[in-house]
């Protein structure tokens, strides 16, 4: 009798292993599918880089702006003064 209990346990575990392994495999799948996909995504963005890439590009030119340099600071440089200059803006 212990010869066909382990028999049993041993189909038993078989089963176990073919239903794990199925889920496994569906789970490859899915994960395949969804790599898939992101090539796709991944491939079509890059078509649309090149064509983008290749068009020619607006340069437009800017205008200077004027604007009044600050004076040379002639003063002692005093941490408390610049503290106290921060504070009051």
């Amino acid at each position: 009798m212990g010869e066909a209990r382990r028999f049993v346990l041993q189909v038993s575990r078989e089963k176990l292993m073919l239903r794990e392994l199925n889920a496994l495999k569906e789970n490859m799948l899915q994960l395949e599918d969804k790599l898939e996909n992101a090539l796709k995504l991944f491939e079509e963005a890059q078509f649309r880089f090149e064509e983008v890439k290749s068009q020619p590009t607006i340069i437009r030119e800017t205008t200077k702006i004027d604007l009044p340099k600050p004076k040379e600071f002639k003063g002692v440089r005093d941490a408390r003064e610049v503290e106290n200059f921060l504070w009051q803006m």
